[in-house]
């Protein structure tokens, strides 16, 4: 009986100051781990990083697309790029031309 009242009253100081220590730990893990965490932080900013990579590669695709597409207009015929679009469409080839036919 004089042990476990001893024990008792040995651990009852450092009860508060365990739960304190294990509630900051807590906190720490899940500030660091958790779905709002440092870690999802960096990962979602990596991902952010690539999007915008992909977004400015696609932005420059439509522009390109856009000026092609500027030279086919009626009002700004581009008359090169109509002989190379009937030649890929239609199979058209000038008299001169020299024609390799590859498999």
């Amino acid at each position: 009986m004089d042990v476990r009242y001893e024990l008792r009253r040995r651990l009852r100081p450092a009860l508060l100051p365990l739960i304190c220590v294990c509630g900051i730990a807590y906190f720490i893990f899940h500030a660091v781990q958790g779905d709002h965490g440092v870690a999802t932080f960096v990962r979602l900013d990596q991902e952010n990083a690539a999007l915008a990579q992909t977004y400015e590669m696609r932005l420059s695709e439509r522009e390109a697309l856009e000026t092609r597409v500027a030279g086919l207009r009626p009002n700004s015929l581009d008359l090169d790029l109509l002989e190379e679009r009937a030649r890929a469409l239609l199979g058209l080839a000038h008299p001169r031309d020299r024609l390799i036919y590859t498999e």
